[in-house]
């Protein structure tokens, strides 16, 4: 059912980028909570 959505696409397109913002802002949370 995914595949056959084309704005999926452009989601997945975004979301390295968008996984590396989430990922690097919990790190600064978990390193401000030390």
């Amino acid at each position: 059912m995914i595949k056959n959505i084309p704005k999926h696409d452009m989601i997945l397109k975004r979301l390295p980028a968008f996984e590396k913002a989430v990922s690097r802002v919990l790190l600064d949370i978990k390193i401000g909570r030390r």
